[in-house]
């Protein structure tokens, strides 16, 4: 078998490829986080939109002093379900 690479982020066309590479290397999925605009960019939509799903309380996000960070294997799972969330209450 050949060597496992990883593949950065922000070179993911399309959130199937993720999916498809959690199982590839789930520590990378595991542990990596992003900020509001590493977010956008992975789906493809402006920060704005971003905010506003926080707000509405319906993506995962957690908030670090006053930044908000977001856990790639959270958000993949988001994903698969249609991109519902229940908040925690």
């Amino acid at each position: 078998m050949g060597e496992k690479s990883l593949i950065a982020v922000e070179e993911f066309t399309h959130p199937d490829e993720v999916l498809h590479l959690e199982a590839y290397d789930g520590a990378f999925f595991e542990n990596h986080i992003m900020t509001i605009e590493e977010t956008a960019k992975y789906l493809k939509v402006c920060p704005k939109t971003i905010r506003r799903l926080i707000h509405d309380g319906n993506i995962p996000v957690s908030k670090v002093g006053k930044n908000y960070r977001f856990m790639l294997n959270q958000l993949i799972q988001w994903l698969k379900s249609g991109g519902c969330y229940e908040k925690r209450r």
